[in-house]
């Protein structure tokens, strides 16, 4: 009788399976890969699946093995075209999110941008008044007192990447809302470090 693999290897091998899945789009999120890689691999013990900071290494690991110089340009790109926007709307403090910050984004990944301000129809009129064409819709998004809110959301598109807006409170600053993959609130990144992110990727090339 084959002996059943440890639980430790099963892990590992349900998160490689969920990283190919988002890697080559097979997947809607970490969630939908890891149910489809545990299922592929005969898992229904959810004590053995592996959480989305896990599937985010191996995510990780797949981009730098199998698509490395596609991760890279993808990624500068996809962080100049965050600095310059966030640089356009400076005055709504903006941070950037997601995976284009973690580093797992790939070219079809939206720029998704945290913005603070009282008034959202200030972003609006912020596009408008620059003629920039957008489109307006609402995201749930959860928050540490385990609330969740519909939160205004504009997207454009700039340098053939789409940028997401995201409309939070100025409040939020200090009580960001939880980010899905590490289940933590996301701060995001500021300017500075944006700018350095695409410094040190410059200085490795």
């Amino acid at each position: 009788m084959t002996r059943r693999p440890r639980s430790r290897e099963l892990r590992h091998r349900i998160a490689a399976e969920a990283a190919r899945l988002l890697a080559q789009q097979e997947a809607r999120g970490p969630q939908d890969a890891c149910r489809k890689a545990a299922a592929r691999l005969g898992c229904r013990d959810r004590a053995q699946w592996p959480d989305n900071l896990e599937i985010e290494r191996q995510l990780r690991q797949y981009r730098e093995l199998f698509q490395p110089h596609a991760l890279d340009d993808d990624l500068v790109h996809l962080r100049r075209t965050a600095l310059e926007a966030m640089r356009d709307l400076e005055s709504f403090a903006p941070r950037l999110t997601g995976p284009v910050l973690r580093g797992t984004a790939d070219h079809d990944d939206p720029v998704r941008l945290h913005l603070y301000t009282d008034t959202p129809e200030a972003v609006m009129l912020y596009l408008m008044e620059r003629r920039i064409p957008f489109s307006e819709r609402s995201v749930r998004l959860r928050f540490g007192d385990r609330s969740t809110r519909s939160i205004p959301l504009f997207d454009f598109a700039a340098g053939g990447s789409a940028v997401e807006l995201v409309v939070l409170p100025p409040a939020a600053l200090s009580d960001p809302p939880i980010d899905p993959w590490s289940q933590r609130p996301e701060a995001g990144a500021g300017i500075g470090r944006v700018a350095a992110l695409l410094a040190g990727a410059s200085g490795q090339r």
